[in-house]
């Protein structure tokens, strides 16, 4: 997470650093509306616990003289939980799932860069597209039998997920340069 460090006095005006790394005066009423917000959506509006909510949060951000600024996530999370610690637990979901579907997608661009973008990359695609394993090119016997013999059940369920996870990337990186490369031909 980015920090600015700044030391803040009670005189100063209190910040918060934004998404973009720009440093922006901290405004408790932005709290109070995105709170309101969120309990119109479940129809339960209650201005006095809205008020609640974000004065409870500026105090838990502020209570200390940090050196550091809170970042708007910091922030965020910080309202979730004021929310559910107050019993709002329907409030603090439609709030998360708002926040959730306007956070902004910081991989958008790299994924729609298609292979002839990186002409550097193209013997890369073209082992990716045509690379698969063989059963005799390699010999798991010993491996596998030391998964079986020297791993504890917790260690065999993790090294289950984690190949499962490489196999889900090798997939969707294969789909993605095969398919883009089918479409440039």
């Amino acid at each position: 997470m980015n920090k600015v460090e700044t030391v803040i006095t009670g005189d100063n005006p209190r910040f918060v650093i934004k998404r973009t790394g720009e440093k922006e005066v901290f405004e408790l009423e932005k709290i109070r509306n995105a709170v309101v917000k969120a309990m119109k959506s479940v129809n339960t509006v209650d201005e006095d616990m809205a008020q609640k909510i974000s004065t409870l949060t500026e105090e838990s951000l502020f209570e200390t003289k940090k050196i550091t600024l809170p970042h708007v996530d910091e922030i965020h999370d910080m309202v979730e939980n004021k929310l559910m610690d107050n019993g709002l637990n329907e409030v603090a979901k439609e709030y998360i799932l708002y926040r959730a579907k306007h956070r902004p997608n910081i991989f958008a661009k790299r994924v729609n860069l298609k292979p002839y973008e990186y002409p550097e990359l193209v013997e890369y695609v073209d082992a990716i597209r045509h690379s698969y394993w063989v059963h005799t090119e390699f010999n798991f016997t010993s491996d596998v039998q030391d998964y079986k013999v020297h791993l504890s059940e917790k260690e065999q369920t993790a090294v289950k997920r984690a190949m499962l996870a490489i196999s889900q990337i090798e997939i969707a990186v294969k789909t993605f340069w095969g398919e883009d490369r089918k479409s440039t031909v």
